[in-house]
This record gives structure tokens, sequence and C-alpha cells, in this order.
């Protein structure tokens, strides 16, 4: 039966706001077990390190077309959202981690092209498997 778009919203506010009472538990339910695509189409959740992985191999195209140290950086990246979640990948000091500087940094992705670009890339695709 059609709903008014209004009373649409309204049950979907009520229903996430259920879940996730604040905005940082919204942040951290997303980030870990995608909470929206359980919901609204009945996907299983993954976590993290589930994301990370599968990173990895569904976007080896992708990183086997980039030179062997920025699939490298990339994939460190990869690595770290796997530890800390998004909030890591929003975080200045991402670049300075371990991994990511032993596997080239940012120095690396400047030699690819804009280090800003490649980081919201590899977000997008980790959100996509």
């Amino acid at each position: 039966m059609p709903v008014p778009l209004e009373v649409y919203k309204q049950l979907l506010a009520e229903r996430l706001l259920a879940e996730a009472p604040t905005l940082d538990a919204f942040r951290a339910l997303w980030v870990s077990f995608d909470v929206l695509a359980e919901l609204g189409y009945g996907l299983a959740p993954r976590t993290r390190r589930e994301r990370a992985e599968a990173f990895t191999y569904k976007h080896a195209d992708w990183l086997s077309s980039m030179p062997a140290q920025i699939a490298a950086t990339v994939t460190a990246l990869a690595g770290q959202f796997a530890k800390a979640g998004i909030e890591v990948l929003e975080n200045p000091q991402l670049f300075n981690t371990p991994a990511v500087k032993k596997a080239g940094g940012l120095k690396t992705l400047q030699a690819f092209g804009k280090p800003l670009d490649m980081l919201r890339e590899t977000k997008e695709r980790l959100f996509t498997v």
C-alpha cells in the first residue's frame, strides 16, 4: 500500500533512531555493520575487516592496474579502515601510520595523482564490496 513521502520519511527516521539513537551510534553502525543495507535491502552485514578483505580481491583488477607501491599504499589504507573504521580514513594522521608509511605513504600517492581523490575512491570501493 503506497504511503505519502512524508509518512515514509517519518517511519524511516523512527526506525533509524531506534537502531542508532545518536549520530555517533549511527556512524559506528554504518561503518561496522551497514545497518541501512541490512534494514533496507536485506543484505548480510559486513564487519570492517570483512570489507577490507573483500576490497583486495574484488578490486584486484583496479589494484593491479597501478604501480606496485601505489597498490600497496592503497591496500594499507584499507587495512587501516579494517582496524579503526572510517574515522581513521578521515584523520590527517592517516599517512603517518606505520603501515601506510611503510607501503609508500603520501608521497607515493602524490606520484599517482591527487591523494584525496585516491582516498575517496578507496573509501567508495570499500563500501561497494
